[in-house]
């Protein structure tokens, strides 16, 4: 076969394959859907039925003496939609002698200076109620008025209505308050706040739960079942906690343990509480422990920023000596932040 040959061949080929292509047929059909839709989703929170109410008073307490407790009026919260997290503050406070009493007068003018500052004399507590009973958030003879202007107070996370959230808040003078306290008088603001729920929490927050994660190598977030929750009080006699822990190892027990850098943590460290898991890999633990210090302690390598907080197999710390045995960080749960807790016992 000559060449002339072999390249006809090949031509008729190539045609060959392009009439080809219109011999097929194929059954088809088009379908058109109109009218969709991307709408955001709603989180509104309402207070005492109010949406959006500026000024609406939630607090009036009256008639405060020393050693006295005042109740405010219940607070109803309301969630609408979406579940959330809540939080309340109080801010732009301002102290006046109000009303001017002779014994007022006389007192102050003996001090050589009028006086009103109630805020840093009057003790402030919170309490939710649980369907049956008053809960404690913030128990009384802690923190004053003073203490908590522009700290957000964490109160839970909640669904949408009708489960409501309804708070209740007590004020009372220190049993050292004198005459100079009549008829003053304090003015301030009440701020209400719904976070989503996987939102980060706000700054200046008081007492905001502790999230503990396991990380990589690179101390990133491992994005899976396995964290803790530790909730806790930053400021009293005792360190209160409450831990719930998820996708640990089975029937294993655990340290919850206040690290401080450097390695191996015991600088000088403290165990906050043990607990074992059970089959499922869950673990919950509460109570309190006198640690007898603040946190974090002057010679934390953290100091004066904040304390590290971890959850570890007990069998990979030594209780008596505060310390890491070894280095498995696989195993080990670490803080997303670090705390701040203040012993009131401690000068």
């Amino acid at each position: 076969m000559n060449t002339k040959i072999l390249m006809s061949l090949v031509t008729i080929g190539l045609v060959a394959s392009v009439v080809g292509v219109g011999t097929y047929a194929y059954f088809s059909d088009t379908e058109t859907s109109s009218g969709n839709t991307l709408t955001g989703g709603v989180l509104n929170l309402k207070v005492n039925g109010h949406d959006g109410c500026p000024g609406c008073t939630v607090v009036t307490v009256g008639d405060l003496k020393p050693s006295f407790t005042r109740y405010s009026n219940d607070i109803v919260l309301e969630i609408n939609d979406n579940p959330g997290k809540l939080y309340k503050r109080i801010t732009a406070i301002l102290c006046e002698n109000y009303i001017q009493t002779e014994p007022e007068v006389e007192e102050e003018t003996q001090s050589g200076c009028p006086k009103f500052d109630l805020d840093k004399y009057t003790w402030f507590d919170l309490e939710k109620w649980n369907g049956a009973g008053w809960d404690v958030a913030i128990p009384d003879n802690l923190v004053t008025i003073e203490d908590m202007v522009g700290k957000w107070i964490y109160l839970g996370e909640y669904l949408p209505v009708p489960n409501q959230l309804k708070i209740r808040q007590s004020f009372h003078l220190k049993s050292s308050v004198t005459n100079w306290a009549q008829g003053d008088k304090c003015i301030f603001t009440e701020e209400f706040m719904v976070n989503q729920v996987k939102a980060p929490d706000p700054d200046n927050c008081w007492n905001c739960p502790l999230i503990l994660e396991n990380k990589d190598a690179s101390w990133n977030v491992i994005e899976d079942d396995r964290y803790a929750i530790l909730n806790f009080m930053p400021k009293g006699p005792e360190f209160f906690y409450g831990l719930e822990a998820h996708g640990l190892e089975a029937n294993t027990a655990y340290s919850l343990i206040y690290y401080a850098d450097l390695y191996p943590g015991n600088h000088p460290g403290a165990l906050i509480a043990q607990g074992t898991s059970d089959v499922s890999g869950e673990l919950a633990i509460a109570g309190s422990v006198d640690l007898n210090m603040d946190l974090p302690h002057p010679s934390d390598a953290n100091y004066p920023g904040g304390a590290k907080v971890w959850l570890v197999p007990s069998n990979r710390y030594d209780a008596a000596t505060k310390s890491i045995i070894g280095w498995n960080p696989a195993e080990y749960l670490f803080e997303t932040r670090t705390i701040q807790y203040d012993d009131t016992e401690v000068p």
